[in-house]
């Protein structure tokens, strides 16, 4: 293998260039779905209102970092989809040498940390999370970079001034960039709390130290969020479609989106089969890797988070524990080349590849998704709506958090405000804009039944039929055709379509009169 070793940068900027190809392909291939439009809304806040932007980071449970950074994305490259991605973009690219970095940081093997490079280059979850405008991407990034210092501190024992500044900065940003960070830092600091136990090196204590004083720079926003959600976090409360499954169920689900991403369905056994051979390779490596402080330390980083996650916190979406991803990658890393046969390595690593490609696929092609949010059509629906408005009608959507920011966004992004745009929940809808507009459009979506009163956005139907007429009605993703139907998790009964667009004309003129 001396060709890693004298062609390696060759063969890096080669696998750097891939992978960052790979983000860059078709950015905008789906329209913004309700989290990115969310995230899109908190930037904007924090330009206009940066106090009413606080309380709506405690309110809806989110640190700062990440909206702070889109925010000032914006302002260089606007709000076009393709600029609002392409901050995501540039972070799931920069990430790629950052994992070399790293992987030579724990393993010193530059065979090892190319292989690892590569794997990350491909990773369906890093993937999708490298086109969303969401913090993920950056939460990954940091996971890396707080890892790398962490490591040199506690593990190398390199203890120095700057370097635990530099670990003080990196760790205070990745805690203020996700809850879930804690988990990670939760993790470094048992690990060096039980190797002072074993060695009572002052170093260490020193590094002890440092990981405690970056949770408590986290303390003024983790507190509030805690406090004023601590049902959600611990107890039976929460909404989300994973928070139903056991404990035991959910470590296998866990790592089934760390390896194949959100966008393979479970009885996908073309790619679900070589998975599963090359984990069952990894599996009886196990006692081999056991023998080697660094894959324990990468073990102990990748499985800790995920059993807090598990045990203690309901309401856990997988996407949460991509910080788990690199030491995921790192192991697999360790096996592959640890084989004496290099047919065996390219081997493993092809069908590990094609595995990755194959759910990458399904991600540009919108299949199969975890999430049936991500595939609505926003970017069609106000097509049509704008394409066929005319002066004086108006525009309704019903919950705020999804339908209306994304109608904002689609409508009137650009702050044109040329399109009346209100909402039931977020918005007041006057009798008299009722009673004066000729047309009216009505969006309704999915997560109504759980954004209002039961019924209500059905009496507002019966109010507007009693002064309007359906003129039109279109149609958008069958929800029997969503993978979240198909698993038979029935979050939204009685809806045939995850969003309705309607238009409604007047039945009477502005005398009054009957038309």
């Amino acid at each position: 293998m001396n060709l890693f070793k004298e062609k390696k940068w060759l063969v890096l900027l080669a696998i750097l260039l891939l992978g960052g190809a790979i983000r860059l392909y078709q950015p905008t291939f789906r329209s913004l779905w309700g989290d990115e439009a969310h995230s899109w809304y908190l930037a904007q806040l924090l330009l206009v209102a940066p106090m009413n932007y606080f309380a709506a980071l405690i309110a809806d449970t989110h640190l700062p970092v990440y909206f702070m950074l889109l925010s000032a994305w914006i302002k260089l490259m606007g709000t076009s989809e393709f600029g609002l991605r392409l901050l995501s973009i540039l972070l799931g690219t920069l990430t790629l040498p950052l994992m070399y970095l790293l992987s030579q940081k724990i393993f010193n093997q530059t065979k090892l940390s190319l292989i690892s490079v590569y794997l990350l280059a491909l990773s369906p979850l890093a993937i999708m999370h490298s086109q969303e405008i969401r913090l993920y991407g950056l939460l990954l990034m940091l996971s890396i970079v707080s890892t790398y210092f962490f490591y040199s501190l506690a593990v190398e024992q390199e203890v120095s001034g700057k370097k635990v500044l530099l670990y003080l900065t990196a760790t205070t940003l990745f805690l203020y960039t996700h809850l879930f960070a804690v988990l990670l830092i939760g993790a470094q600091f048992v690990w060096v709390a039980m190797a002072y136990l074993t060695t009572k090196n002052r170093k260490l204590f020193w590094t002890a130290g440092a990981t405690l004083a970056s949770l408590f720079l986290a303390l003024p926003f983790y507190l509030p969020l805690i406090l004023s959600n601590i049902g959600n976090v611990v107890g039976q409360t929460s909404d989300m479609a994973f928070a139903s499954f056991p404990w035991y169920l959910k470590l296998p689900l866990y790592l089934f989106v760390l390896n194949l991403g959100e966008t393979v369905a479970p009885w996908n056994w073309l790619l679900i089969l070589p998975m599963g051979l090359f984990l069952f390779v990894v599996l009886i490596s196990t006692p081999k890797l056991l023998q080697d402080k660094r894959n324990i330390f990468c073990l102990f980083m990748l499985v800790v988070p995920l059993l807090l996650a598990a045990f203690l916190i309901k309401a856990t979406l997988p996407k949460y524990l991509i910080i788990c991803l690199p030491f995921l990658i790192l192991l697999y890393s360790r096996v592959l080349n640890s084989f004496n046969n290099a047919l065996m390595t390219i081997m493993m690593l092809t069908i590990l590849s094609l595995g990755f490609l194959g759910a990458t696929r399904n991600y540009y092609l919108l299949q199969e998704y975890h999430n049936a949010n991500q595939i609505e059509p926003w970017r069609l629906i106000a097509g049509e709506i704008a394409a066929n408005y005319q002066t004086g009608d108006i525009v309704v959507g019903t919950n705020h958090h999804v339908v209306g920011r994304l109608l904002q966004y689609y409508l009137n992004g650009n702050r044109c405000q040329k399109f009346l745009v209100y909402d039931l929940q977020g918005q007041q809808l006057a009798e008299s804009e009722l009673a004066n507009a000729n047309r009216l459009w009505f969006v309704a979506q999915i997560q109504d039944d759980r954004a209002f009163p039961l019924g209500y956005p059905k009496k507002f139907l019966a109010i507007l039929r009693n002064r309007y007429l359906l003129q039109r009605q279109l149609k958008y993703v069958p929800y029997d055709q969503t993978l979240v139907a198909k698993l038979g998790i029935n979050r939204h009964v009685g809806w045939p379509n995850r969003v309705v667009l309607q238009l409604y004309k007047s039945r009477y003129n502005k005398s009054g009169g009957v038309k």
